[in-house]
C-alpha cells in the first residue's frame, strides 16, 4: 500500500523547551480515480501499438501477395517495352494537349482586339487628364485675374 506523509501530527514523546515537537504521520492512501484513469491511459496504450502491429503485418501481407506483379512490372519498365496501357495514355495525352493548344490559340486570337482597346482606352485617358488639368489652370488664372481686376477697380456703394 501507498502511504503519505503530508499530515504533521503533535506526538507527546519527547517534550522539549520549544513545546512539542511535530512528527510526520504516515496515513494510508486512499484509492482514488487515478489509478483508474492510469489503467485506462495504460489499456489505450496497448490497444494502439497492438492496431499498429495489425496495421503493419497487413502492410507486410499485402507486399508479399502482390510481388509477382511488382517485379512484373519493375521487369517490363527495366526492359524498356512500352505497356499496351502506357501508349493509349500517351495517345490521350497528345490530345488533350492538341486541344489545350487549340484553345489557348483561340483565347490569344480574342485577346489581341482587348488590348489593342485597352491601349486606345489608356491614351485617351491621358489625353483627358491633361486637357482637364489645361481647363483648371485656365479656370484658376480667369478667376486670379477677375480677382486681381476686381480689387484694382472697386464699385462705388451708391
Amino acid at each position: 500500500m501507498k502511504t503519505h506523509s503530508l499530515a504533521m501530527t503533535l506526538t507527546p514523546a519527547e517534550p522539549s523547551a520549544e513545546g512539542p515537537v511535530p512528527v510526520p504521520a504516515r496515513r494510508k492512501a486512499r484509492p482514488s480515480s487515478r489509478n483508474a484513469s492510469s489503467t485506462i491511459r495504460q489499456t489505450l496504450e496497448i490497444a494502439g501499438e497492438t492496431l499498429w502491429v495489425l496495421l503493419l503485418v497487413l502492410v507486410i501481407g499485402f507486399v508479399v501477395a502482390k510481388a509477382p506483379q511488382i517485379n512484373a512490372a519493375i521487369d517490363q519498365i527495366g526492359a524498356g517495352a512500352p505497356v499496351p496501357a502506357a501508349r493509349a495514355m500517351d495517345a490521350s495525352r497528345e490530345a488533350q494537349l492538341r486541344d489545350l493548344q487549340e484553345r489557348f490559340a483561340r483565347y490569344e486570337s480574342k485577346l489581341v482586339p482587348l488590348e489593342k482597346g485597352y491601349a486606345q482606352l489608356k491614351q485617351r485617358h491621358a489625353d483627358l487628364l491633361k486637357a482637364y488639368s489645361e481647363l483648371r489652370k485656365a479656370h484658376v488664372r480667369e478667376s486670379t485675374s477677375e480677382v486681381s481686376v476686381a480689387e484694382a477697380h472697386p464699385v462705388a456703394a451708391p
